[in-house]
């Protein structure tokens, strides 16, 4: 396992690099990997700026089978949305937004929207099979689950993967904001209530994070292909700590921003 050796009046030596980086436009479609992303107090700039919500007003997420299929690519000034259909087809448009919505998170909390006028719900709902609507978070960081950046190791993923007899297991299917190499499996849990340090940001490490079915389905296609759920149970145990109380399934972690900064593909990162 890597350590970080710490000198009086020195800042530890990087030990790892960003491998990769992920934000969803829209929550719960494909991630999107950009070479570089903003961090700011809310998280990575853009991600998970919209989101759906079906009759009840109940925000939809990952875990909806299909949705992880459909590709958002969101571009502002002026503020325009193309989503991709995994048939071919595109439905693009100036974003503008309609009446106020009051919608209910993954965990009963209220959070505020607008809702999106334009080609998008019918296309969605068409694709979905059921009425669902386009809606934009009213607060920045209102379509996050939990807290605004999460992340792992490359080593975690390839320890699962190995758990579950395959070659390698695609990352994009636990939606992390970070994916840091150079650390050894879940490396991770051992930082909580410290600092990381990657670009010119600084990240809190806050606790673990309870995995749910939506790392059951294939990033790419949207449908079940591996028992993810039952191989990190296997292996790990239960976590009672973090922002949600008690993680049964941990896999990666949360933090917060401490200091906002760019982050970029192969910056290094170190831990205080």
């Amino acid at each position: 396992m890597i350590k970080t050796e710490k000198i009086a009046g020195e800042r530890p030596s990087q030990i790892g690099v960003v491998r990769r980086l992920g934000i969803a436009p829209v929550k719960g479609m494909r991630l999107l990997c950009p070479s570089e992303i903003m961090i700011t107090a809310h998280g990575a700039a853009g991600d998970r700026r919209f989101f759906l919500i079906d009759e009840e007003s109940k925000m939809l997420g990952a875990e909806v089978a299909g949705l992880p299929a459909l590709v958002a690519d969101w571009k502002m000034d002026p503020e325009t949305l193309d989503l991709h259909f995994p048939e071919g087809s595109t439905t693009s448009g100036s974003v503008s937004l309609a009446g106020n919505v009051q919608v209910s998170a993954w965990d009963g909390h209220a959070v505020a929207g607008r809702v999106v006028s334009g080609p998008w719900a019918g296309a969605l709902s068409d694709y979905m099979g059921r009425p669902v609507q386009l809606v934009l978070s009213q607060d920045q960081g209102g379509g996050l689950d939990v807290q605004p950046i999460t992340l792992m190791s490359v080593a975690s993923v390839q320890r699962l993967a190995d758990e579950l007899e395959t070659p390698s297991l695609d990352p994009d299917r636990f939606r992390a904001t970070f994916l840091l190499d150079g650390i050894s499996a879940h490396q991770e849990d051992e930082w909580y209530g410290r600092t990381l340090h990657v670009g010119d940001a600084a990240l809190d490490i806050t606790g673990p994070i309870p995995r749910c079915v939506a790392t059951t389905l294939s990033p790419v296609t949207g449908r079940r292909d591996f028992k993810t759920l039952h191989a990190i149970g296997r292996y790990r145990t239960t976590i009672h700590a973090g922002p949600v109380g008690k993680a049964a399934l941990p896999f990666g972690v949360y933090a917060l921003v401490s200091r906002a900064g760019r982050v970029r593909v192969g910056d290094g990162f170190t831990i205080q």
